[in-house]
């Protein structure tokens, strides 16, 4: 209890509402700021917040593409597979940098033209290496295990 003491400031605050022209009321308060709460958050969860790497960043390129990779987004997320696309209509270029800061495993692109021939390239973000895959919820699912 004396460590919650630390981190909060409160009170009783009977004559404040008297104060600013109300009638008198008892009362108390406390307040805390959001550095104090993530100080003792930090403190006594120590190396138990475990960095969950993303598996898949699917990279999209045009309307039809981004509307694709929601809806698979939707399903690998499902499936427990820790996916993200682009919401920021971010170039092609500033996809792939964003997948590589954040540690994707893999990357896909999808575009108008991979959803007509229902073909995608995946990319290893980690060798490099580039494979081809059907473009469907059960192969991605299939490759990524």
């Amino acid at each position: 209890m004396m460590m919650v003491l630390l981190y909060f400031g409160g009170g009783r605050y009977d004559g404040l509402i008297k104060e600013i022209g109300g009638q008198s009321t008892p009362a108390v308060g406390f307040a805390t700021g959001i550095d104090r709460l993530i100080d003792v958050y930090n403190k006594y969860n120590e190396n138990k917040v475990k960095e969950k790497n993303m598996k898949l960043y699917i990279a999209t390129i045009g309307d039809r593409a981004n509307a694709f990779a929601t809806n698979m987004v939707y399903n690998l997320r499902s499936k427990g597979i820790f996916v993200e696309k682009d919401i920021c209509s971010r170039s092609i270029n500033s996809q792939f940098k964003y997948a590589n800061k954040n540690s994707a495993e893999y990357v896909i692109t999808i575009g108008d033209d991979e959803i007509k021939e229902n073909r995608a390239k995946i990319k290893n973000m980690e060798t490099g290496k580039e494979e081809e895959i059907e473009l469907s919820f059960e192969k991605i699912v299939e490759y990524l295990s």
